[in-house]
């Protein structure tokens, strides 16, 4: 769960106009997306 903290940390050092026009779903959707992708490709 280090990466949940990393996560915060960069939202918080990220202005709310770039993380609005980045498009937090995307981000959100990527980040809790890999780890699943990763346990079912490696195992």
């Amino acid at each position: 769960m280090r990466w949940l903290g990393a996560v915060a940390e960069h939202l918080a050092a990220v202005p709310p106009l770039a993380l609005t026009r980045r498009g937090t779903d995307p981000c959100v959707t990527a980040v809790f997306s890999a780890p699943e992708h990763t346990i079912g490709d490696g195992r």
